[in-house]
This record gives structure tokens, C-alpha cells and sequence, in this order.
């Protein structure tokens, strides 16, 4: 079948006799294939391009392909525009035609070639004395040819061409700023320029060179006229004799700088030079300058530190009866003093200044007798305007203040109230310090110096650190009003306290901000709540305080009763107490802690049950000194400790009875003291027949096997005791207290006196006493007045002791008695101190 035609199918019924058409069917065949594929560009460079081709028989629509992603489509015409073509690429084009059922065979391709790209990795070089200027770049296998174009900033026009990656300009004019391109060609196409880069041949050589020679300094100040191309001059001199040569800078639009401290009686030559960012140009003409003659030697200028005065001694000259002594400082008035002496005194020096200074014989200071010039430096000025910052995440501070001229370094000091001291030296104007203890006031001043003289301290300025984190949290629930006052202890530095309640249970936190150390909150009774609370000083927050966890427990009872009784034999301690005000059920928790004997070994520790009653009844043994405290309990916890009950049971019955017979039938009973006991009853049948307060009783007339003896306190008297042994021989070797009764030495012990008391460190109190003749023995009472705790009680054989294991800052309050075998004396007359600040 022959392509794009449309043929017309008809089936025919043959039965031999017949022919009957029934069916008949077009069909349209392949479109043709286009022909004449051709491109058109617009003039370079260009990034499109139109393709165009004969028309295919059959044909409805064309697809044009080219490759590289650029296409286009046409319907009815026979050309389309391709797009977006690349840099320095050759496409070959081809064209499909398409009747929407069938696609022709691909046409013939055609070439398509696009534009160089620009040149890349351009670079410049030029050599400055032949005013040869190389542009370079990287090799383009696309481009047949390179054009390098320069334009000056005078508008003149130089070109280079090369097949190669480099050319030259030569013969550039001095002075000149080039502005470079570079094109890439092929076929008679050019590429985009690349990107323009910027170079300077070298400056122009300066006209007009002159000096003039400052004779006061022995300074030259070197003028030119500027040419062009230079961003800085540079004037330069060199001694013809000796080895001495210096230089100066100026920017064009000076024409002129100083050369300082030229030799004395010395010709200079002299030469400008002017440079840019690439080239140096070539030197002007030269010309010479002859320096004040050498006269005055061994100059000596010394500032005294600490003082606004300079020193100057010098070597005198005949025939010189008056000279003349000049300071001059930058932007400072000169100063000076007159002197017929080898020596004279500058008044008046500004801090951190170098002056330059100069002795002269007369006025005509040029065609006299002068000094070389001398440069002194005096010491540097007191740091200015001290500024401290807060650095809240360093816990520190940052101290700045304003650079002084002529300082090497600084000293900051910064001092805290509690003898804290900081320090950093630095070469710079500010310094950080950081990790400073928290709540404390400190003193900041800075020191200057350089190197041989340091300044006078800066005016003191003062900070505070941020403040400290509060602690030591506590609640009291009081629950009448229904609610708990939170308190803690106060925070250094503090302004302002933010307290935070967070029910356990989840919800919205209570907050509560306040000035004082305490708050008021309507905390739910039987619920827990984490509390913390955070410091602030307006500028700077203190870290959390450590969470407590507090149950919105009842309040202990306000009040607590204890009566001791004696019942068959046992003695029994009895706690009344009032009851406690609460929506909730509460119930109550009743402690008792004691030593037995005042035995610290021998200790007493009893709890209750929760009992709802408001008594409870503890069996306590005898001579037991006890604390008996009451709690109240519900499910918002148990509650602090209410006021306890400090008491001690009845006496236990004396100890190792025993007597003894002298003569006229008079009999000597002694036993050993009972713990706590005030007094001592010995009976017979008939009665009590002797009350002592001592460990030993002597009466007439009376059956040592019908005696018994008894101890008492307030609280009430001990059992009788037994086992009385006897008769006792008062001569007995091993016996010393029986030859002391014997011979009548026993007597009551006195009270210690002059007790003392000091608060020594970790929160510990010295007490010291006198001695007590005939003591053996001291108890010593230490107790924290109106306090829950109970008091602790100690027993030492010398005159003094320290006790440990107190809370810090708190008062207690110190009683103590003398003890030996034969009794107690009465306790002293309390004493109290408040303990000292924790380490």
C-alpha cells in the first residue's frame, strides 16, 4: 500500500449466479515520512532555533525531536520554533508525522549547532614594569577562536586573539584600571562574554617630589603631586652615610605624610613611589635634606609612675647658659620648662601618651644647639566608664570599659562580700566572669598597664550574682482556714519568689509570687502536691529548689498532757491530747523515745497504732528521761510533729544497800545514787525514819533487817529496795566510800559556774565550766528552745566539750550538773548561743 492514501474496501457475496455487495470499509494507510528537514537561526548567540519540512501526505500532526529534552509539536503547519537550546551543543534534528492512529518513519535528520559557551575560569595577569597585561582561561573544545577585550576606565579599546587558552596586551599606559572580557567563537558565531574581572597597570610615576625639615621633632614632611592609578603612596629616605633609612604612607588624597626621628646631622635622600593593589610604579626624581646638627647628648627622659611628671637631665653644653625643654604628645598641647641646669621637670604630662621630647639652647631652635629627639611614654590613664552586664546562663557577669591608649594589658579584680576573689587579666576591653557563687555582692575595678607602669584602680562599681536557689521547704497545714503556709529559706539576691504546687494526681500547677519567703495556698486536704519554688532577681532566675513532696496532712494537735503513774509495780505514761479540726477522718500517731538511766545505750522506743481515741498509754521503765510526741494521720499523710512532751518517770529503787555499825550502836546506811532521783527516804517498821538528798543516812536506834530505802523525784517515789547487806567494816581496804562516811567527808556536790559557750564551725557549740570539787563526773543538757526535737545529753569526766550534730544558725540553750558516786548537784542556770553558718 503506498503511504498517507485512503483506500475504499468492498466485500462482494459470490454464490455463481449472483453477486449481492453487502459490506464496504475505508481505510486510511501510514502518513508518508517528512522530507526537507531544515533549521533556521537568529543571529548569535542564541538560544533558539525554527525547524521547518516539506508536508507528508496522510499527515495530521508532526513531533520534532532534537535530543538533549528540547522538542516541539505542530498540527496543520510544516515549521516550529525549538527552545532553551544549550551553549556550545550540536543537536541533530528529526521529524515524525502522525495521523492519530499512526506515526510515520523518522525523517532524515538535521544538524543543529548552537553558540560557544562563555570562556570560564578567567584570570589575570599583568607584569607591572612592561605594562603587559596576560588573560588566561580554561580550554573549550566547542570554540575555534578567543577574543580578550580591554576597556580602560578612559574608554580606550585593546583586543587579543587566540585558538589557545591565553594572550597578551602589551604597551599598557601607566595608570590606567582595565575592565576584561573574554568571547568564545566558532563558525562564525560568538559566545556571551564571560564574566568582567578588574586589573590596574601600574601607577604613574609622582611629579614634583619636595620636603621640608620640622626641626623641633627632626621630622620630614615629604609633598608630591599625585598621578593617577595609585591607591597609596610611599615616601622613602636613606642616610648617605651610615645605615639608617625609614619610610611613610599616605593615601592620594593626603599628598603629603611625615618621616619621624630622622639622625641628627645627617643628609637624607629622598624618593616617592606610588603602589596599588597589583603593581608598584617606578620612584620620582630624588632630593636631599640636611637634619639639625648634633649637639645635646645623653638625653635621659623618665616619667615617674604614678605622677603627671617627666623627667629630663641631659649633658650641659658650654657656652649654653638657658635651655629649653618641649614634650609634644598627638592631640595634646605640647608642655615645657626652662632650665640653667643639666636637668628640668615636665609638669602636667597627660596618661597614656608618648611624647616626643627635645632639649634646645635657644629659641632658634633650627640653626641652635638641640637634643635628638626622645620618646617617653607615660603611664596608662585609669580604666573609664566600667559597665557589668548579668550572664544568666554562666551564672557570671560580663565587665566592659573603654580601651585606653598605650595599655598592654588589664586587671580585673572583682571581690565578693564573703572575701571571694576574682581576677582576669586580658589585653582587650572586657572580660567574662563566670561560675560565681550565687546571692553575693561583689566589687568590681580594673587596673592598666603597660608593662612598666600600672594605673591607679578604676572607680569601684558594684553587682549582685543571681540569686541562690531557695531550700529547705516546709509546710505547715493549718486547717481551720484550709490551708498550708509554704516557707523556705531566704535566697541571696532574691527580689521576687515564684512557688509552684503540682498535684500528683496531674492538673495546672498552683503558683504563688511573692517578695517574703512563705505563701499561702488553699491546698486540698488528703491530696499530694510536689512543691518547688524558684528565686528572682528581676534579670536572672535561680535553678528549682529541690522538690518536696507534701500531703496536705492535718495539723498535729495544738496541745499535749502527760501524767505518770504507778500501778502495781509498773510505772505508766498516759498522753491527752485535744482533737485535731479536719473535713477528713483523722486518726493519730503517739511516739515515745527515751534513754533508760540516761543511758544513751539503753534507749526507749515506742509507737503507737492509729488509733482515733484521743489517749493513748506507754509502759515506761524507771529512771527513763522521754519525749512523747503526738501526729495526726489521713490520707493526705501523717503530720508534722506536734509539741512534745519532755518528761522522765519515777526513780528506780537504789541500788547496793548496805550498812554498817558504829560504836554507841549507830548505824551508817549508803547506796548507790539512782538515776534521776532528787532525794532518798529511808523506812523501818515504825516509818520513814531518815529523807536525804544525798547516798547516805546515819541514825540511832533502829533494826538494820527491818530497813528499806526509796528514791523520789517529782514525778513520784521508786518501789522500796531490798537485799540490804551488811555490816560493812568502815576500815575495809578496797571500801573508800564507807571510810568517807565514816570519817564524814561526804557532802552535796555545788552547781557548775561560769559556764561559756562559743559556736565553732559545722554548726557545733564549745561550753567549758569550772570544776566542782569533789565531781567526778558532768552532765551536760543541750536543747533548742520551744522545739519538737528532743535535748541531747551528754556525760564527760573533763571541764569542757564540743557538741556536734546541731543544725546551723539555730539557738540552743545549755544546763549541766556535777556528778560522783555519792550524788548530782542541782543544774545550772541554762545558758544559750545561736550556732554559727554552715561550711
Amino acid at each position: 500500500m503506498h503511504c498517507g492514501q485512503l483506500y475504499n474496501l468492498t466485500v462482494t457475496a459470490l454464490d455463481g449466479q449472483c453477486d449481492n455487495v453487502r459490506a464496504n470499509l475505508n481505510l486510511q494507510s501510514v502518513p508518508c515520512r517528512p522530507t526537507n528537514v531544515r533549521t533556521s537561526m537568529p543571529p548569535c548567540p542564541f538560544t533558539q532555533a525554527s525547524v521547518a519540512w516539506e508536508h507528508a501526505r496522510g499527515a495530521q500532526t508532526y513531533a520534532v525531536q532534537a535530543g538533549w529534552g528540547v522538542s516541539c509539536n505542530a498540527t496543520t503547519a510544516t515549521s516550529c520554533p525549538l527552545g532553551d537550546l544549550l551553549c556550545g551543543h550540536t543537536y541533530n534534528v528529526s521529524v515524525v508525522a502522525a495521523d492519530g492512529v499512526c506515526s510515520s518513519p523518522e525523517s532524515a535528520g538535521a544538524q543543529l549547532s548552537t553558540a560557544p559557551c562563555p570562556p570560564q575560569d578567567v584570570s589575570l595577569s599583568m607584569e607591572c614594569e612592561a605594562g603587559i597585561l596576560t588573560v588566561s582561561w580554561a580550554p573549550d573544545p566547542d570554540a575555534d577562536a578567543f577574543v580578550a577585550t580591554l576597556v580602560s576606565d578612559t574608554s580606550a579599546r585593546h583586543t587579543c586573539v587566540s585558538a589557545g587558552t591565553a594572550c597578551s596586551v602589551a604597551g599598557l599606559p601607566c595608570g590606567q584600571r582595565y575592565t576584561v572580557s573574554v568571547v568564545a567563537a566558532r563558525g562564525g558565531c560568538e559566545s556571551e562574554p564571560s564574566a568582567p574581572l578588574e586589573i590596574s597597570s601600574a601607577p604613574c610615576v609622582p611629579r614634583n617630589p619636595e620636603g621640608r625639615l620640622d626641626c623641633v621633632t627632626n621630622s620630614a614632611w615629604v609633598s608630591w603631586d599625585n598621578t593617577g592609578g595609585a591607591l597609596r603612596y610611599t615616601a622613602l629616605t636613606e642616610a648617605l652615610t651610615g645605615d639608617h633609612n625609614s619610610s611613610c604612607t599616605a593615601l592620594p588624597s593626603a599628598g603629603s605624610c611625615g618621616i619621624p626621628h630622622l639622625k641628627c646631622g645627617t643628609e637624607y635622600v629622598f624618593r616617592v613611589v606610588g603602589a596599588n593593589d597589583v603593581c608598584m610604579g617606578g620612584y620620582s626624581n630624588n632630593f636631599t635634606l640636611e637634619t639639625a646638627p648634633c649637639s645635646l647628648e645623653n638625653i635621659t627622659a623618665v616619667h615617674e609612675c604614678g605622677s603627671n611628671r617627666i623627667l629630663v637631665s641631659w649633658e650641659n653644653t658650654p657656652g649654653s647658659p638657658q635651655y629649653v625643654v618641649t614634650a609634644e604628645g598627638p592631640d595634646q598641647w605640647p608642655i615645657s620648662c626652662n632650665s640653667t641646669f643639666s636637668s628640668c621637670e615636665l609638669q602636667g604630662a597627660a596618661c597614656g601618651t608618648q611624647y616626643t621630647v627635645m632639649v634646645s639652647a635657644s629659641s632658634d631652635k633650627c640653626s641652635s644647639l638641640r637634643s635628638p629627639p626622645m620618646d617617653v611614654t607615660t603611664a596608662p590613664c585609669v580604666p573609664r566608664s566600667v559597665v557589668v552586664g548579668r550572664s544568666c546562663e554562666e551564672d557570671g557577669a560580663v565587665v566592659s570599659w573603654s580601651p585606653s591608649p598605650m595599655v598592654t594589658s588589664f586587671l580585673l579584680t572583682a571581690t565578693g562580700a564573703s572575701g571571694d576573689v576574682r581576677t582576669c587579666e586580658t589585653a582587650d576591653a572586657n572580660c567574662t566572669l563566670a561560675r560565681l557563687p550565687c546571692g553575693e555582692a561583689y566589687t568590681v575595678n580594673i587596673t592598666a598597664s603597660d608593662g612598666n607602669c600600672t594605673s591607679e584602680p578604676s572607680v569601684d562599681v558594684f553587682f549582685q550574682t543571681m540569686p541562690c536557689q531557695p531550700t529547705q521547704l516546709s509546710v505547715e497545714y493549718q486547717c481551720e482556714a484550709n490551708e498550708s503556709v509554704v516557707s523556705w529559706t531566704p535566697s541571696e539576691g532574691s527580689l521576687q519568689y515564684h512557688l509552684y504546687a503540682s498535684p500528683e494526681l496531674g492538673g495546672a500547677p498552683m503558683v504563688c509570687s511573692t517578695p517574703h519567703t512563705s505563701c499561702r495556698m488553699a491546698l486540698e486536704c488528703g491530696s499530694v502536691y510536689n512543691l518547688s519554688v524558684v528565686a528572682s532577681d528581676g534579670l536572672c532566675n535561680s535553678s528549682f529548689s529541690a522538690p518536696l513532696r507534701f500531703g496536705a496532712a492535718p495539723c498535729a494537735p495544738d496541745s499535749v498532757r502527760v501524767r505518770v503513774r504507778l500501778i502495781d509495780g509498773m510505772q505508766l505514761a498516759m498522753a491527752t491530747w485535744p482533737a485535731v479540726a479536719c473535713p477528713a477522718p483523722v486518726k493519730y500517731l503517739v511516739s515515745l523515745e527515751g534513754r533508760i538511766q540516761d543511758d544513751p545505750r539503753a534507749r526507749v522506743d515506742l509507737w503507737s497504732y492509729p488509733t482515733d481515741r484521743l489517749y493513748y498509754e506507754f509502759p515506761v521503765p524507771c529512771s527513763t528521761v522521754f519525749n512523747l510526741t503526738v501526729r495526726s494521720v489521713n490520707g493526705g499523710g501523717v503530720s508534722v510533729a506536734g509539741p512534745h512532751f519532755h518528761g522522765l518517770t519515777a526513780p528506780c529503787p537504789p541500788a547496793d544497800v548496805r550498812y554498817s555499825i558504829e560504836l554507841f550502836d549507830r548505824i551508817t546506811v549508803v547506796w548507790d545514787e539512782s538515776v534521776f532521783a532528787t532525794g532518798y527516804t529511808v523506812y523501818s517498821s515504825s516509818g520513814a525514819i531518815c529523807n536525804t538528798s544525798t547516798v547516805f543516812c546515819q541514825f540511832l536506834e533502829a533494826d538494820p533487817d527491818s530497813l528499806w530505802v526509796t528514791a523520789s523525784n517529782a514525778v513520784g517515789e521508786s518501789e522500796p529496795s531490798s537485799n540490804i547487806t551488811g555490816p560493812v567494816f568502815v576500815r575495809g581496804r578496797r571500801d573508800l566510800r564507807s571510810n568517807e562516811v565514816a570519817a564524814g567527808s561526804l557532802s552535796a556536790l555545788s552547781t557548775p559556774g561560769s559556764v561559756r559557750l562559743e559556736a565553732r564551725p559545722a554548726a557545733s557549740l564549745y561550753v567549758a565550766w569550772t570544776a566542782v570539787q569533789d565531781a567526778t563526773l558532768y552532765t551536760v543538757i543541750v536543747k533548742q528552745p520551744s522545739a519538737a526535737r528532743p535535748a541531747l545529753v551528754t556525760t564527760v569526766d573533763t571541764e569542757f566539750t564540743t557538741v556536734d550534730g546541731l543544725e546551723p544558725l539555730t539557738r540552743y540553750c545549755v544546763t549541766l550538773a556535777a556528778k560522783n558516786a555519792l550524788g548530782q548537784s542541782p543544774y545550772s542556770t541554762p545558758q544559750c548561743l545561736a550556732t554559727g553558718a554552715p561550711e
